[in-house]
């Protein structure tokens, strides 16, 4: 009789363990949860706080700019003329690489030289804001292909500025013989504020296709197309997107903990 009791007993204490565990177990379970969901929320709060410094970059589709100042000098930030702001071109068929100027241009190819020369002018326009001149660049040949001239855009922030040779293409049209080069054009922009270019973040690079044109003495630019993908600046850290995605990760990690113990729960 005593042994069945202590059997039963030892049974009921067996149960009560166990039962103690599992709720322990869940409790565990619980708590973190919310220690990740709470990690979760401080993270978020962190990256949306990163984005919100006293220059005031401002979200624009998927891409972040800063706001424009249309009445803003570049050329009295002390930290953007510090910068790398040499133009330089590359020729990939000859070795050659050389940083130029408009005083300059005798280092460049002379078969050459008037297309870069508008490349070089394009650049200049667009870094002291000129649209007017800068769209002035475009041929008629590209507006009338449906190709985008410019709106108003602010001074502009270039740095780490390269041509790139590419081809030279002629083509005869009403027996007279136009040449055109083909060039990649590359520069980064320091806070970039979309009124230039909105496809490309600040301290990135997203390389232009550019052909120019020389018809009847004029130059122009018959195509200007970005290549497909943007590279950061290895130098940048884009703190605010890894602080996102972590929250975002940590969120999903706290709703499946939480999800499985409440399943676990109904099944007892």
């Amino acid at each position: 009789m005593n042994s069945q009791k202590n059997v039963e007993k030892s049974k009921q204490l067996s149960e009560k363990t166990n039962r103690n565990r599992k709720k322990s177990a869940r409790i565990i379970m619980i708590m973190f949860s919310f220690v990740i969901g709470i990690t979760a929320i401080a993270l978020a709060v962190i990256g949306f706080a990163s984005n919100r410094n006293t220059d005031n970059p401002r979200p624009n589709s998927s891409l972040i700019f800063y706001e424009a100042d249309y009445d803003y000098d570049i050329m009295n930030d002390r930290e953007y003329l510090e910068l790398d702001r040499q133009i330089y071109f590359e020729n990939p068929l000859t070795g050659m690489t050389v940083s130029f100027t408009e005083d300059t241009l005798e280092d460049l190819p002379k078969d050459q030289k008037k297309h870069i020369l508008h490349i070089y002018s394009f650049i200049n326009h667009a870094i002291n804001g000129n649209t007017e001149e800068l769209n002035a660049l475009f041929s008629k040949e590209y507006v009338e292909a449906g190709g985008k001239v410019k709106l108003d855009f602010t001074m502009q922030q270039l740095y780490n500025i390269k041509i790139t040779y590419i081809d030279t293409v002629s083509e005869e049209v009403d027996g007279n013989t136009y040449v055109s080069n083909d060039y990649w054009l590359e520069y980064m922009i320091r806070k970039n504020n979309g009124t230039f270019r909105n496809d490309m973040e600040s301290d990135c690079i997203r390389k232009e296709y550019v052909r120019v044109t020389e018809r009847a003495g004029e130059m122009g630019i018959d195509v200007l197309s970005p290549f497909t993908t943007q590279v950061k600046n290895e130098q940048v850290i884009d703190i605010p997107k890894i602080l996102t995605l972590t929250a975002v990760t940590f969120a999903a990690i706290a709703i499946i903990v939480i999800s499985v113990s409440i399943i676990v729960k109904k099944k007892k």
